[in-house]
């Protein structure tokens, strides 16, 4: 029957995984919590593009200003905050829009980062300006 040399290495072994795992854990949250910052963001500028598109295809149908802001809002919801310091638009220029004008609307959203730890490394305060323009010529 075969004798091991070393009977006690499996008992060191499943020590050592546990280190490896408990060295690799930081990383692999930054790792992920990385990409979910990225994929906020990246939704975020989809919706304030699609946001700018949408409040300048209303604006050219004749709408009022009341009108064009309830479109804005409603496409926006993804990303609208009670706040209003973090999200504005303005449509240049003011309804009504005559024949031929074109109309362009700006929307501006101030992402924050949800972790902190990436947040500093953003710039200013773990927030990035995302803005968007849409220009559309009224028929």
């Amino acid at each position: 029957m075969p004798r091991t040399i070393f009977p006690q290495r499996r008992h060191f072994s499943q020590g050592q995984a546990l280190v490896e795992f408990a060295l690799i854990l930081p990383v692999l949250m930054l790792i992920l919590l990385g990409v979910f910052d990225l994929g906020r963001a990246i939704y975020a500028q989809t919706a304030v593009s699609n946001t700018a598109r949408e409040g300048a295809r209303r604006a050219i149908a004749g709408g009022t200003s009341s009108d064009i802001q309830t479109r804005i809002q409603q496409t926006a919801v993804g990303i609208y905050s009670t706040n209003g310091s973090v999200f504005s638009y303005q449509v240049v220029p003011a309804p009504p829009i005559s024949y031929g004008a074109t109309v362009t609307v700006t929307v501006t959203y101030t992402f924050s980062a949800a972790t902190p730890f990436i947040g500093q490394y953003l710039g200013s305060q773990g927030q990035i300006v995302i803005n968007s323009q849409a220009s559309m010529i009224s028929q």
